[in-house]
């Protein structure tokens, strides 16, 4: 069980942080968090 928690654990921490730059880079990671802060930048440029 720790092996598989570790690299789960290991890699969501740098995704949020990365998302906007993987997002740049074209690299889409499995997690839907990406989708949620595009979703939010959307909201702010439309309210702006």
């Amino acid at each position: 069980m720790r092996k598989l928690v570790g690299p789960v654990i290991r890699r969501p921490r740098p995704v949020p942080g990365r998302a906007p730059a993987a997002l740049a880079a074209g690299n889409f990671p499995r997690h839907g968090f990406t989708l949620i802060e595009l979703l939010v930048v959307i909201a702010i440029i439309a309210i702006l």
